[in-house]
């Protein structure tokens, strides 16, 4: 029997309708996708969860995506999963920024979810 790893994401997001349409989409596509939109939560879910990658939004209110970066990069569990950040920000600087706090990736929203899919899935690999 040939059993193959399904990959796991964690879909942080502070927009419901957001968490729902890339988690149906990424299980569309064969992923195993678990979405939060208190990104206090995160880092909790990933003690649990174990995904191979996290897909983030960046602007959210009270913990916006690079604090809650910061989070998971400080977590001794968490700490080493790849995070994308998923922003409608598109400014070089706010991806150098998330380059420099640990991100594997940086996506502007909008991106043709095909491409999205493969990014993540590149950073889940590079694991």
């Amino acid at each position: 029997m040939l059993v193959t790893h399904m990959p796991t994401i964690l879909i942080v997001d502070d927009h419901p309708d957001t968490c729902a349409t890339l988690r149906a989409l990424f299980r569309r596509a064969g992923w195993i996708a678990t979405a939060v939109t208190e990104p206090r939560s995160a880092v909790d879910v990933l003690h649990t969860v174990r995904a191979d990658v996290v897909l983030l939004d960046v602007m959210m209110p009270v913990l916006d995506g690079f604090g809650l970066l910061d989070l998971i990069r400080a977590d001794p569990v968490a700490g080493r999963t790849p995070v994308v950040m998923y922003s409608a920000v598109h400014d070089p600087a706010a991806a150098a920024r998330a380059a420099a706090l640990g991100a594997t990736d940086y996506v502007p929203k909008g991106t043709a979810f095909d491409v999205v899919r493969d990014r993540v899935a590149r950073a889940a690999a590079a694991n």
